[in-house]
């Protein structure tokens, strides 16, 4: 007998959680259509998607303290709820923060939609982010390769591994390690540069609308920058151990030949960098010339 991997019922029991909150918002049962969420939720911690499950426990969080759900007796047991999706959450990112982001950015065919549908690829959301990435007057931190981007009152640091600063594979292809959180970022920066956050200029503003999917434990996003209508594609995919990195990295390369994604090296930075901060750009250029 096959023996189905655990990862199949963890994705089962998020698409179950997702029909439940289909049905539960047709009933107008908002107490249900809060706790939808937090079991999907759950799923995606299982899956190793903690961002997405952060995401997911933030929307509740809203729910509670706003709109049709502030002030009913249910309430305080969802907040209950949160709380504890919450705490697991943050006891995973501390097991995980060896963990490495692998992404590879893309142009995309016109009919990506389609072939994101045909191939069972789920539609997220589709919003407008706005990003801003952060750094000294002297790109102190774009030089070691690490990106700093605020995203309203969040923030996300990306570090690349030891010895791989500014590398790139002939088709791109990157890796990074994630620090999220105001506190935690400023912990590594301060061991950077005798700054505070808030200290630091803006390096590159970039608005661009966000069309995420995920397909098994892929993470598929489509921006299109809103200034001029570029737009890139990108897979990711974490590995847990350097021993994980090659198969990643193929998985990755397999599924954008599968999507009929062409591989590119330039991203939404690299993009605005041109015209926002052209001294920048070349700055960056040059770094990754000389590697």
């Amino acid at each position: 007998m096959t023996r189905i991997p655990a990862s199949y019922w963890f994705q089962r029991a998020g698409h179950n959680a997702f029909k439940q909150l289909v049905v539960a918002r047709g009933s107008g049962d908002m107490s249900v259509v809060a706790r939808c969420p937090l079991f999907v939720a759950h799923s995606q911690i299982e899956l190793g998607r903690l961002r997405e499950a952060a995401r997911l426990v933030r929307s509740v969080w809203r729910m509670c303290h706003s709109g049709p759900l502030s002030g009913l007796a249910i309430t305080d047991k969802l907040v209950t709820m949160t709380r504890g999706v919450w705490s697991r959450i943050k006891y995973e990112r501390t097991q995980v923060m060896s963990d490495t982001e692998v992404e590879q950015k893309f142009s995309v065919p016109d009919n990506y939609r389609d072939i994101l549908e045909c191939v069972g690829a789920v539609k997220k959301s589709e919003k407008v982010l706005n990003d801003e990435y952060l750094d000294t007057s002297d790109y102190q931190l774009m030089r070691r390769d690490y990106w700093l981007r605020r995203r309203g009152e969040k923030y996300e640091l990306k570090i690349p591994p030891e010895g791989s600063v500014h590398k790139r594979d002939s088709v791109g292809l990157t890796q990074y390690t994630e620090v999220e959180g105001k506190e935690e970022v400023q912990a590594v920066i301060s061991k950077l540069v005798n700054l505070n956050l808030d200290e630091l200029t803006s390096l590159v503003k970039i608005s661009a609308v966000r069309e995420l999917y995920s397909l098994e434990d892929f993470c598929i996003s489509i921006d299109r920058i809103q200034d001029d209508g570029w737009s890139v594609g990108e897979i990711e995919l974490m590995a847990r151990s350097d021993a994980d990195m090659l198969k990643v990295k193929k998985r990755i390369e397999d599924l954008g030949q599968k999507l009929l994604f062409t591989p590119q090296q330039a991203g939404k930075v690299n993009h605005c960098l041109k015209t926002q901060n052209p001294e920048a750009s070349e700055v960056l250029k040059t770094l990754n010339q000389a590697k």
